[in-house]
């Protein structure tokens, strides 16, 4: 077990490491910053079926990652693996990083593209908040209907994995949304539709055969 001194000794070490790779307009701290929770607001769109799709206020498109080489010079071999999207787009926020350190995922079989189309495409991240809240309910292998708000979980076939939620009637909105509030203290639903958007055809997996990887400038 490592003695509280060798602790110091050892903390101190790694920050004075960490504080001569930094920049001198702000130091680094030895681990790296965590995203935390917080408010997530649901928006409906029209879909061209006349029905409505609920979309997080999440990115619509992919955002840019820190370089693994970057996180290891600064927090070590360990840690690359444990941080998720959010985590750097954190770190990012705060200015630890330069363009220099990123890159954007693309979507030529880039394991980074197919997580942010998995977990944080705002389609899906929708669907993930709704289904926490009404998944006591039976679940089928592609999802459940909500009757009293015209509501559709939909897991699609697709690779990679794409969920909708969906509603029939804008109508319903105001009464889903105080449901939700009532359920959930840190997710809204605006209960007004938002402006028509084009559809998007989740990616093939044809469209991630190939890895690739871009700096962002």
């Amino acid at each position: 077990m490592i003695k509280r001194r060798d602790f110091i000794i050892r903390s101190a070490v790694a920050l004075t490491s960490v504080m001569t790779l930094a920049s001198p307009v702000q130091a680094l701290p030895p681990r790296p910053l965590r995203a935390g929770s917080r408010l997530r607001s649901l928006f409906a769109r029209p879909r061209e079926n006349s029905t409505y799709l609920l979309v997080s206020d999440g990115s619509a498109v992919p955002r840019p990652l820190i370089r693994q080489n970057a996180i290891e010079r600064i927090f070590g071999s360990d840690i690359y693996d444990t941080l998720s999207q959010p985590d750097h787009w954190c770190m990012i926020d705060a200015g630890w990083f330069d363009d220099t350190d990123l890159f954007m995922p693309l979507p030529q079989g880039d394991p980074a593209y197919l997580t942010w189309c998995e977990c944080y495409r705002p389609e899906v991240e929708a669907f993930d908040i709704l289904l926490d809240i009404f998944g006591e309910r039976a679940l089928s292998p592609f999802g459940l209907i909500v009757p009293e708000f015209d509501l559709t979980l939909a897991e699609h076939p697709s690779t990679p994995r794409f969920a909708t939620a969906t509603v029939e009637d804008a109508s319903v909105l105001p009464e889903l949304a105080k449901y939700v509030a009532s359920r959930a203290e840190w997710v809204t639903i605006d209960p007004s539709p938002q402006r028509p958007i084009h559809e998007v055809r989740p990616p093939s997996f044809r469209d991630l055969a190939k890895p690739s990887e871009k700096v962002f400038r």
